[in-house]
């Protein structure tokens, strides 16, 4: 599996708060006012579960994978 998949693989499974926000900011390169429309939230909500969900994520990848796992 490549990084990508890897990456996609972990983002599913993070708790749907952050998994919707990462992905709206990440993947459909939205901003956080639209981001913050879409999901009912306050702007500086949305960036908290955006750093939130990144540092989840982070930490799940590295405990997961060594670092040559990631890029292989």
């Amino acid at each position: 599996m490549i990084f990508a998949g890897r990456v996609r693989c972990e983002i599913d499974r993070l708790p749907v708060h952050y998994r919707a926000v990462l992905t709206l900011y990440h993947l459909d390169s939205m901003s956080y006012a639209e981001i913050a429309d879409i999901v009912g939230l306050p702007e500086g909500t949305v960036k908290s579960h955006l750093f939130r969900g990144r540092k989840l994520l982070k930490e799940r990848l590295t405990e997961k994978y060594s670092v040559e796992e990631l890029w292989d």
